[in-house]
């Protein structure tokens, strides 16, 4: 009977703000923002942005496992509409009562999402890039948009989830978890979301263990593909710059020396 109640009243909400949607000629920043306000008042709002294939899902999902307060989360509000929608913890809850939103948004500049006051998401551009150029999504033709954006975005001034730390180190998730408002008990940290369809290189073989994921090894896979090597001959300077700022555990000396 609870589980019912629950779902029909979500199911009743959500189609009232699909029409919302539907009714907008598209799902602007501004947009977004305005309906987070108005849907829910009290919520504090968060939004994650990164490229794609910077962990984002990965870090998402923890938050929300580790969030014990009433949540929605939209995921993806890049489009006419969010992907999806999933509620957490909000049995007899009313919408408007809803204590957290988490929202996501993908490729997109930070900067055109000012007004939520964005937290990005990101991983060292080395193996970030070998990921998103596996991944089936990837189209060579916006490679160098994809680039300038990544970078763009690191040089923004907002603040910053690093991927790399995230995945590695368990005091770097308690401070982050403390930033959030939430307790990091670790739950979901060895999963594998299907947001995204999983790893590029892995898919979803290593659920339950993600920690033992290559993933700050993805570079050594890369060395016959032309389209990689040549994107970091280019942004070589970007590249080193960003590991020496924000991910100081990468060696781009060691990773250029073995591919190039």
């Amino acid at each position: 009977m609870t589980e019912n109640f629950e779902k029909e009243r979500w199911l009743r909400w959500q189609d009232k703000i699909c029409k919302k949607l539907a009714e907008s000629s598209g799902l602007s920043p501004e947009r977004a923002y305005e309906i987070a306000c108005e849907e829910f008042p009290r919520a504090r709002v968060t939004l994650f942005m990164g490229m794609k294939r910077s962990g984002n899902h990965a870090i998402i999902n923890w938050a929300v496992q580790n969030c014990f307060e009433s949540l929605v989360y939209a995921n993806n509000i890049v489009g006419s509409e969010p992907d999806s929608w999933h509620v957490y913890s909000a049995q007899y809850i009313l919408p408007k009562m809803i204590d957290r939103v988490f929202l996501s948004a993908e490729h997109r500049p930070v900067s055109e999402y000012s007004m939520f006051n964005p937290i990005l998401i990101a991983r060292d551009p080395y193996n970030w890039l070998a990921s998103w150029i596996s991944h089936t999504h990837f189209n060579i033709e916006n490679l160098e948009k994809d680039i300038d954006v990544y970078i763009e975005n690191l040089s923004s001034g907002f603040s910053i989830i690093s991927f790399n730390d995230w995945f590695s180190h368990r005091g770097y998730r308690d401070r982050l978890g403390q930033q959030l408002g939430i307790v990091n008990t670790d739950a979901s940290v060895n999963a594998v979301t299907s947001f995204g369809k999983g790893s590029s290189f892995d898919k979803k073989s290593f659920d339950g263990k993600a920690q033992e994921m290559k993933v700050l090894q993805r570079w050594t896979r890369m060395s016959e593909s032309k389209i990689y090597l040549n994107a970091i001959k280019n942004y070589d300077t970007e590249f080193r710059d960003i590991c020496r700022k924000y991910f100081s555990s990468i060696s781009p000396d060691q990773i250029t020396t073995f591919l190039l």
